[in-house]
């Protein structure tokens, strides 16, 4: 006799009831005629006098509307056998009979014990090593009660097949089931001053004080320490150093380029000049900038941390207010939280993987059909979730990704979807620990390699670097990227380089506040781009996006070709479009486009400019050009010179059809734009009197479509 103790589930909106009925005594009836009672039908503990039978193919729901439901939540009380199944299951387009050979199994770390069957919510599993040597089955399920945590790596040991996935979720309510890459550190004594220690062997690469990530011991608390010489690429003197200390052993972070954070071991030290172990990538300059860390002379702050690996030893100062003997102490010491290599018809929910010191959710190469949906991913000193090698047909969506150092969310896939996920608080400076951002040009919020791949409705916000960066021949569309480039330059809110990205359709996203900082590199300014089309890109089209509070570019076509390039809105950025270069012949088309400059000043130029061309090769028309300002030389062409709009014509030999707007702005007056960022219709109450940019009073509220904008003249 087989017990069904809940069911993988699809959404219930995809099929309209079970295939035929089963008595109290198992059996399937199949067909039967419309309208003939067979029992009494239980719709979520609401029983219906009158069932419904079969209408020779599906059974119609019983209930009225079909409502979504998650497993291990009552949907029908079905029968396996003589055993009524209490917990019940969502049905899927198979015979009864058939969804009862699937088994779920239970796993709690606070109730459950390895002797136990698993089979039952009364009688689960408790560790992870019992989950990761379960003789899983195609439609199998393990779930794991909310509430409840473990420290380890899930292992994925076996595929599912077509409609019937193997899936590792959780059940009962509460919050979501915990999988810590961290161990608690308890023990603490006073070592010195405000600083405790405490005995730990396991080498760890970071540490949480009641969740909050501490950071590594630093000798700069603010802001970078500048190179003053170079003697060779392994060595450099600072000022900033003291002559008196041994740097040996420390790790170091420079910024040898807009681009790079590269991390090295100082290998020896006398008076000011540090040796490295290797050569950084990029170029080690004078005043660049480093930041020393991971020594224990170096602790002389609140909220910092160091670990003698030698002496096996933790040393912490602990955040104002924390109780050193009450506090939770944790220190990364497990690689990955979950890991699947060559795996199929793999589906990952509701779990929450926390404090790895690799990656959250890491799949190998050759895995395709996955489901990764709904989890919480946070505080890796790495990647959150990461795909390498080749991988197709996976499902990415409704994820948070939070407080990585590395990349948010890293795939190699191809014919995919990553939707509706939210990356916040990659690689911030304050954070970044004994790894930097993992890669040299990492601190990125999604990096998505492939062809076929559709990127959409997902929000990055506040990233280290780039907002999303992108391969191959892709969909990217309703995305919104806020606070991007906040530790390094030379990157967009979207970029993307090479020429995989050919045929690419980028449309309807939003872009706002990419700063692209210059703090510890040698540039002047800062430098980072809206949407970002590098070398050699070309053939990719780029409409109807929204950027504002760009330090750079809005558009930058960088060593590219036959882009087109229409009804984008930019506003508020030091050249809102910028031509740079050509890497062949086929011009790009720029046309039907809004672009407003909303400052008359600028840190590099002379004021903000619409448009600033320089030895590339694109053609223009149709465009609306705005400046409210006395200068019109808001145009720059190749050989570095301001024009004005009838000069500019003549320089391009175009753009003949495009409105240049000079209306000036009256004391106290000034630009705002409104954008919705949000899947439904969204309207705005406007506090004062407003007029649109051809002068036309606007009445409140002001309503926008999905991922539209509008600048407005706030009066």
């Amino acid at each position: 006799m087989t017990l069904l103790y809940g069911v993988l589930f699809i959404s219930a909106s995809l099929i309209s009831g079970c295939r035929g009925i089963i008595s109290g005594r198992g059996e399937l009836h199949s067909p039967c005629t419309a309208g003939v009672v067979i029992e009494k039908c239980n719709c979520g503990g609401s029983l219906v006098d009158t069932g419904h039978c079969c209408d020779g193919e599906h059974q119609t729901s019983p209930c009225g509307e079909v409502l979504d439901c998650d497993l291990g939540e009552v949907f029908f009380d079905c029968r396996c056998g003589e055993e009524v199944v209490s917990a019940g299951y969502c049905c899927r387009e198979v015979h009864q009979t058939e969804a009862c050979a699937f088994k779920v199994y239970y796993v709690s770390s606070s109730e459950g014990a390895d002797d136990n069957t698993g089979l039952s919510a009364v009688a689960p599993w408790k560790t992870l090593d019992i989950v990761n040597t379960a003789p899983l089955g195609a439609g199998d399920a393990i779930l794991f009660k909310r509430d409840d945590r473990w420290s380890g790596t899930v292992t994925v040991s076996a595929s599912g097949t077509e409609g019937n996935p193997i899936t590792y979720g959780a059940y009962e309510a509460g919050a979501k089931p915990k999988i810590y890459g961290s161990e608690e550190i308890t023990g603490w004594t006073l070592h010195l001053g405000n600083i405790y220690k405490a005995t730990f062997d396991t080498p760890i690469t970071q540490l949480f004080v009641e969740g909050v990530k501490m950071r590594p011991a630093r000798l700069s608390n603010t802001g970078y320490s500048i190179i003053t010489s170079v003697p060779s690429q392994t060595q450099f003197t600072s000022d900033d150093l003291d002559a008196g200390l041994d740097y040996a052993d420390a790790r170091v972070l420079l910024r040898t380029s807009n681009w790079y954070s590269i991390m090295r071991t100082v290998v020896f030290s006398s008076s000011k000049t540090l040796t490295l172990d290797s050569a950084p990538d990029g170029t080690l300059a004078a005043n660049q900038g480093f930041l020393l860390m991971n020594k224990l002379e170096f602790l002389d702050s609140q909220g910092e941390w160091y670990q003698d690996t030698a002496e096996g030893t933790v040393y912490l100062w602990f955040p104002d207010g924390v109780s050193p003997e009450h506090a939770k102490v944790r220190g990364s010491s497990i690689s990955d939280g979950i890991y699947l290599y060559a795996k199929s018809h793999v589906a990952l929910r509701n779990l929450h993987i926390l404090q790895q010191k690799e990656k959250g959710i890491r799949v190998g190469n050759g895995c395709h059909d996955l489901e990764i949906t709904d989890n919480l991913v946070e505080g890796q000193e790495k990647h959150g979730l990461w795909a390498e090698g080749t991988n197709e047909r996976e499902l990415i969506a409704n994820n948070h990704v939070d407080d990585c150092n590395g990349i948010g969310i890293y795939m190699w896939i191809k014919n995919s979807i990553v939707r509706d996920n939210t990356v916040t608080r990659i690689g911030e400076f304050e954070k970044l620990g004994l790894h930097g951002t993992a890669h040299d040009n990492g601190g990125t919020g999604m990096e998505i390699n492939g062809d076929g791949n559709t990127i959409e409705y997902n929000r990055v916000v506040g990233v280290n670097y780039n907002g999303i960066f992108w391969r191959g021949n892709s969909l990217l569309q309703y995305n919104f990227i806020k606070d991007s480039g906040l530790v390094k330059s030379d990157g967009g809110g979207i970029y993307t380089g090479g020429v995989s990205t050919s045929g690419s359709l980028v449309r309807y996203n939003i872009i706002d506040n990419v700063v692209g900082e210059k703090s510890g590199y040698t540039y002047s300014r800062n430098y980072g781009e809206g949407l970002y089309l590098d070398e050699p890109s070309r053939n990719i089209t780029a409409e109807y996006n929204t950027i504002t509070r760009v330090s750079d570019s809005g558009i930058f076509l960088h060593n590219s070709e036959n882009h087109l390039v229409r009804c984008n809105t930019v506003m508020d950025a030091r050249q809102g479009i910028q031509i740079g270069g050509m890497s062949g012949t086929a011009a790009s088309q720029v046309t039907d486009n809004l672009i407003v400059v909303h400052r008359d000043t600028d840190d590099y130029l002379p004021r903000q400019l619409v448009v600033s061309y320089a030895n590339g090769n694109a053609r223009f028309d149709d465009n609306t050009y705005v400046c409210p300002f006395e200068s019109d030389l808001v145009f720059r062409d190749s050989d570095g010179s301001y024009l004005d709009f009838e000069d500019w014509k003549t320089f391009i030999a175009g753009d003949e059809s495009s409105t240049y707007v000079a209306t000036s702005l009256d004391a106290g007056e000034t630009q705002e734009m409104f954008y919705n960022d949000t899947k439904g219709v969204k309207s705005f109450t406007l506090d004062g009197s407003y007029r649109d940019l051809q002068g036309a009073p606007v009445v409140s509220p002001l309503t926008l479509q999905p991922f539209t904008s509008q600048i407005l003249i706030r009066e």
